[in-house]
């Protein structure tokens, strides 16, 4: 990725506090200046209408909206984090993993409210005074992402930022540290990220009550390149607030490589 430009938008001090207010205004100079996506490694306070706002607004502009989960250790569905715990589809919220695929002690999970996990333990960081030093933390995690992020669009230009964002929640390496502690159940892939899709699914599935207790379902698979592979899928039943229920999890021999939800 050798186009790309860089928008510093600062509204934290040296000693890391900053405002909403100012949040707000980064993300709206951010618009009005043609982000293709924000890295978001702060956080903190509760929840704000107006900041929730103008996170959708972004999202609205075309824009991905990648956070850190928090480092506090909890479940942020049970007890949110803000930003990334806002429920907007341009947000991507970044779990912090290690070099040995573990789920990082400090960093916060949800089923429902992180999305991915990414390295963000002992990650080499630029200092003040031209030195390096390395650094744990969900704000370390979350640039890999917005990296990957920028390379798919180098790639693909013709991406959506919902696409992009499938792309990365779907293309994961599956890591059983992050069974149902995040929506993909996996860690980050630039590789898997930036394939060119060489299958096309349909899944048809019908019920008589919802959630069902039954589902029937057919999958249709196209695989333009004669080869098989395992594959893992779940459903979900959505409910209109947001949350979801899985329905059925199994493995099957198959076309389709990834996660698909």
């Amino acid at each position: 990725m050798w186009n790309v430009q860089i928008m510093a938008l600062k509204f934290i001090d040296a000693n890391g506090f900053g405002s909403t207010f100012d949040a707000i205004e980064a993300i709206g100079y951010a618009i009005n200046n043609g982000a293709k996506l924000t890295n978001n490694s702060w956080g903190g306070g509760g929840f704000s209408l107006f900041l929730r706002e103008a996170i959708e607004a972004s999202g609205n502009a075309g824009m991905l909206f990648v956070t850190s989960a928090g480092n506090a250790g909890n479940d942020t569905d049970i007890t949110p984090n803000y930003p990334s715990s806002y429920v907007l589809d341009n947000i991507i919220s970044v779990a912090a993993t290690d070099h040995n695929d573990n789920k990082a002690s400090f960093s916060n999970d949800g089923k429902v409210s992180v999305d991915i996990g990414a390295p963000g333990v002992s990650i080499l960081s630029t200092l003040p005074g031209n030195s390096y030093g390395k650094f744990n933390g969900t704000s370390m995690a979350a640039p890999h992402v917005s990296g990957v992020a920028g390379l798919i669009w180098s790639q693909f230009p013709g991406l959506t930022h919902l696409e992009v964002r499938a792309l990365i929640r779907e293309r994961v390496d599956l890591i059983s540290a992050l069974i149902d502690k995040t929506v993909s159940w996996g860690r980050l892939n630039a590789a898997k990220a930036l394939s060119t899709p060489d299958i096309e699914t349909t899944l048809t599935c019908e019920a008589s009550i919802l959630p069902p207790d039954n589902l029937d379902c057919n999958l249709n698979v196209t695989n333009n390149t004669g080869t098989t592979q395992d594959f893992f899928f779940i459903l979900h039943y959505v409910y209109p607030d947001g949350t979801t229920v899985p329905l059925i999890g199994t493995n099957v021999t198959g076309f389709l490589p990834g996660r698909n939800n």
